[in-house]
């Protein structure tokens, strides 16, 4: 990637561009839609399809080329703000940063293909393109873009004028952040990886594993929730299964049908993604969980099933 690149001098021009901009408003970056679609006997890229990733920047604090990029790592939600608030007014101003954040490929508005529910990409597309390595290239082909050819930064490490790269990530996005030190050490200076599941993406760990630790966390808030939790929905499964039209259980239950995707057709596929609802916001109210007690929302919602 690197050597894709040639350093420009900045200009005062860029740099106020890139400090006068809102943190807040969208780019867009027109990347592959696969970055490893390449001719093996001459290793070179074929005439891939693009598209457009949205992408925000934070140029507020940069001092120009000797000073550091951070590139915060988008993850498997839609991207509508920069994140981390301290990165920006805190760690940016310290060091007179540059901070990138780019939305991960196949979430919110960064759609490579079937960026339509009548559209959908297929197993097979998402196989080959939703993957780590794949949104990898896609970050660090924007970072790198800007270290040289917007910030002036010198590709040499011992030059004055080298800006280092620092990835930032927590969960998933921390596994693509430890990732991309691991593979990309030339590129990437500094990995920090938060709650990075390491051991789950090489498949050494259970994957439903962090549900005990949801669970464990429910009862100490909620005695009994584990157990209430399960009952009902076990039953609520039941009755959309064996029903004769599951749009009327989804009625039942408070779902608004028309809301309900196409790609959803039988019972049994409704009911898994309703429990991956339920599942995915209970996992979400642990993390605020501390310490467990009867007065926070992982509380609440036991309640409403006990």
């Amino acid at each position: 990637l690197a050597a894709a690149f040639v350093p420009l001098l900045i200009s005062p021009h860029y740099m106020m561009r890139h400090k006068n901009h809102d943190p807040n408003k969208p780019l867009w970056f027109r990347q592959d839609v696969d970055h490893f679609d390449v001719v093996e006997d001459t290793k070179k890229h074929k005439k891939t399809k693009k598209w457009d990733q949205r992408y925000y920047i934070d140029g507020r604090h940069f001092d120009g080329p000797g000073h550091p990029i951070f590139l915060v790592i988008g993850g498997e939600s839609t991207l509508e703000r920069m994140l981390y608030p301290f990165i920006n007014d805190h760690l940016a101003k310290k060091f007179k940063a540059f901070v990138i954040e780019p939305e991960h490929r196949f979430y919110g508005q960064s759609q490579p293909v079937g960026s339509t529910l009548v559209n959908l990409p297929s197993n097979e597309e998402l196989a080959k393109l939703l993957t780590p390595q794949q949104a990898m290239e896609d970050m660090l082909a924007i970072t790198q873009h800007y270290r040289y050819n917007e910030l002036g930064c010198s590709p040499n490490k011992y030059s004055k004028n080298y800006c280092p790269l620092i990835t930032v990530g927590g969960s998933y996005p921390g596994f693509l952040s430890a990732m991309m030190r691991l593979v990309h050490p030339e590129i990437v200076d500094i990995g920090y990886a938060a709650s990075a599941p390491l051991l789950l993406y090489s498949q050494a760990a259970d994957q439903f594993g962090y549900y005990e630790v949801v669970s464990r966390s429910a009862e100490r808030s909620s005695p009994g929730c584990a157990f209430a939790v399960k009952t009902a929905l076990r039953d609520v499964v039941d009755e959309i299964v064996e029903s004769e039209n599951f749009m009327d259980v989804a009625s039942k239950i408070g779902i608004c049908t028309d809301t309900v995707p196409e790609y959803i057709t039988t019972p049994e596929i409704f009911a898994q993604e309703a429990m991956m609802i339920v599942e995915d916001t209970f996992a979400d109210a642990n993390m605020d969980n501390y310490p467990p007690n009867n007065d926070t929302d992982m509380s609440q919602m036991c309640q409403i099933f006990q």
